[in-house]
C-alpha cells in the first residue's frame, strides 16, 4: 500500500492512486480526508488513521471502488437520515476504530458494507449493549471473519490499583463476544483482543462458543489475544488458540485510554 506521509502536493499528483495509507495522530486531516472523498475515486484500499472527526456521507457516495478500508478516526458525522446512507457493494474488508463509540452509529457503518467478508471493530465503549450492530450482522450473508478488540479499562478505578471499587478486576469485560460471532450466520473465526482475561471469563467465553459450535454445521474457531500473562491454564480446549500479545500491537490502538 502506498504511504503519503502528509505532503499535499505529493498527493494531487497522485490522483489515480488505487492504494493509499495515511496515518498521523499530530497534525489536522480533514483537509487530506476531503481531498480523498473528492479526487481519489480509483482507491480500491485505504488506510485513514487521525484523531478528528471525519464527515462520512460524501465519502460513502464518491468511493464505490473500495474494497477495504481501514479506519481510525475520533468520531465520525453522520446524516440526521442515516438509513439513508449510500451503500459500497465492493467493499469486503472493513478495520473500524471510532473512539466516541456508539451501538447505532456503528451499526450505521458497518450497514454500508452489505458484503463485508471481514470485521475487525475496536469497542471503545464500557457499555455492554450491542442490539444495533448484532442486527445488522445478522443481514450479513458473506461474514466469515470477526475481529474485537477491547483494549481498555473496563470499570476504571481512582487509586491504579487495578481494580474497581467493589474489587473487581476492570480490565474484565462483561461483553458477549459470541454473540457476534452468532448473529453472523455464515461467520466461522473470530478473534478476541483483551488487555487481561481471568478464568472467569473465559469459563463464560467458552460455555458460549462451544454451544455455538453445537449449532453450526461447519468448523468455528476462536482466537483469544491478552496482552497480560493468563493466571490459569487454557489448554486442551479444541478450537480455542490463545496468543500473549507485545506493546507494540496494543499501542497500536491510539485509543486504547
Amino acid at each position: 500500500m502506498c504511504t503519503i506521509y502528509i505532503d499535499f502536493n505529493l498527493l494531487k499528483m497522485n490522483k489515480n492512486l488505487e492504494e493509499l495509507e495515511m496515518v498521523d495522530v499530530r497534525k489536522s486531516m480533514s483537509a487530506y480526508w476531503n481531498f480523498i472523498c473528492d479526487e481519489l475515486i480509483a482507491l480500491k484500499k485505504l488506510a485513514f488513521v487521525c484523531k478528528e472527526n471525519v464527515t462520512f456521507e460524501k465519502f460513502l457516495y464518491k468511493q464505490q471502488s473500495l474494497e477495504l478500508l481501514v479506519l481510525y478516526i475520533y468520531n465520525i458525522r453522520l446524516p440526521f437520515a442515516s438509513s439513508l446512507l449510500h451503500r459500497i457493494p465492493s467493499l469486503t474488508e472493513l478495520e473500524l476504530n471510532v473512539k466516541e463509540f456508539t451501538d447505532e452509529k456503528v451499526a450505521h457503518i458497518i450497514g454500508c458494507f452489505p458484503n463485508l467478508e471481514s470485521l475487525v471493530l475496536f469497542l471503545n465503549t464500557r457499555r455492554n449493549n450491542f442490539n444495533e450492530t448484532l442486527s445488522v450482522l445478522r443481514r450479513m450473508k458473506n461474514l466469515q471473519y470477526i475481529g474485537l478488540k477491547h483494549l481498555f479499562r473496563s470499570n476504571p478505578d481512582a487509586d491504579g490499583d487495578g481494580d474497581d471499587e467493589n474489587g473487581n478486576d476492570e480490565y474484565t469485560a462483561d461483553i458477549d463476544f459470541v454473540s457476534f460471532m452468532e448473529a453472523s450466520i455464515a461467520c466461522n473465526q473470530m478473534m478476541i483482543s483483551l488487555q487481561k482475561l481471568n478464568k472467569a471469563t473465559f469459563e463464560k467465553l467458552k460455555k458460549k462458543f462451544n454451544e455455538l459450535k453445537q449449532k453450526r454445521l461447519f468448523r468455528c474457531r476462536l482466537f483469544v489475544n491478552v496482552n497480560e500473562k493468563l493466571d490459569f491454564n487454557p489448554k486442551g480446549e479444541p478450537d480455542i488458540f490463545f496468543h500473549e500479545m507485545d506493546d507494540f500491537e496494543v499501542e497500536s490502538n491510539y485509543f486504547s485510554e
